[in-house]
């Protein structure tokens, strides 16, 4: 969880004698490229648009993540104030902070709201998850990999950095399961592979983050397995499933034991067999990741505010 960052300026602070790239020309408004996963920047030539304090920063990504969609005065107030004490004239503010932000980037006003207009692809949250997209619908696993790696490496920290609004929040929590989704279907791709040890000290930190997850759990109790690891696997189970019935009141699914019982009697299905690199990504390590996958479709929308 980010530390807040202390909202409190109800005008923007406009530059002054800034060296960043101010934006004023066509050219830069329409080709900056725009970061949300991590520190809120905007970038036009390599150098990095100001723009402004914290709540210009919120009014723009409330704009970024709803890109070529009006989004009304209303939505924005509630979306960056989120219920806490809002500015005197909370319309006139909004409006000033995007009268800013208009001096750098393309934002339509409407009868509605106001829309900020570009190819989407120059944001990274949407060519990240085009990106996901795509890698899930790709029949290679070597196209698969190389497109989860490239929407992973968008990833500079936090989505939205220290920004901290409720519905930034919402959208936060939304973004890291998507995020933490990608990394297991990454993951599942390496184990096809025989990546197995290479992939043992990233699966073990995850899984000391994600205790609960247990689509991850039988990843690295397979990893352990096929390095040779019966006892270490077997333990792991025994972890998991130990967290899962203290602090949810759950038991194991039925996929992680029937893993568990696949692991106790050397089952050869779990035996890795030689795989082309071009084999179809959509198959699965066992019936236990691909029935998890249902649950991490991304979603289209962000929380109504």
């Amino acid at each position: 969880m980010t530390t807040p960052v202390l909202l409190d300026d109800e005008q923007p602070t406009l530059p002054a004698g800034s060296r960043v790239a101010r934006g004023t020309g066509a050219a830069t408004r329409q080709t900056a490229e725009f970061s949300l996963l991590g520190p809120v920047e905007a970038r036009a030539g390599g150098e990095l648009i100001d723009l402004g304090a914290a709540r210009e920063r919120c009014v723009l990504a409330v704009l970024l993540l709803d890109a070529n969609r009006c989004v009304s005065a209303d939505q924005i107030v509630e979306r960056v104030w989120g219920g806490g004490r809002l500015p005197r004239r909370p319309r006139g503010t909004v409006q000033t902070y995007v009268s800013f932000l208009r001096h750098k980037l393309i934002i339509v006003r409407q009868p509605n709201g106001y829309m900020i207009s570009l190819d989407e692809q120059l944001v990274d949250v949407h060519a990240f998850r085009a990106l996901i997209k795509a890698a899930r619908a790709a029949r290679r696993d070597d196209k698969a990999s190389a497109l989860f790696e490239q929407a992973l490496g968008l990833w500079q920290g936090e989505a939205f950095g220290a920004l901290d609004t409720p519905w930034l929040g919402d959208v936060r929590a939304i973004l890291d399961t998507e995020r933490r989704a990608a990394e297991r279907d990454l993951a599942d791709i390496g184990l096809r592979q025989g990546q197995h040890g290479a992939l043992l000290p990233r699966l073990a930190a995850w899984a000391a983050r994600d205790p609960l997850d247990e689509r991850l759990a039988g990843q690295l109790m397979l990893a352990l397995y096929r390095s040779g690891r019966q006892a270490d696997a077997l333990a792991h189970y025994e972890r998991s499933r130990r967290l899962l019935v203290d602090d949810l009141g759950l038991d194991a699914s039925d996929d992680l034991q029937r893993l568990r019982q696949q692991i106790l009697s050397a089952d050869p299905a779990l035996a890795l067999r030689a795989v082309d690199p071009r084999a179809g990504a959509r198959s699965a390590v066992c019936a236990f990741t691909r029935q998890h996958r249902t649950r991490c479709l991304q979603q289209r929308r962000w929380p109504d505010s």
